[in-house]
């Protein structure tokens, strides 16, 4: 199965942390999804059922 997302496509969505763009989430029979966050808030939390890699695209002086 191959899927295909454009991301900038997505409508965000307000999570705990920020936004996010969500692709994949209704995919069946999924392994993964992918969630672009634009963080504005981070907040600590867990998942009983996922792994959450990040990949940091970018980095404002600010934000540190």
């Amino acid at each position: 199965m191959t899927a295909v997302a454009q991301l900038d496509e997505i409508e965000p969505k307000t999570c705990s942390c920020g936004t996010t763009r969500r692709a994949f989430v209704d995919e069946p029979g999924r392994v993964a999804s992918l969630h672009v966050l634009q963080v504005s808030e981070a907040v600590s939390h867990y998942h009983r059922k996922a792994i959450e890699i990040y990949l940091v695209l970018e980095v404002f002086d600010d934000d540190r």
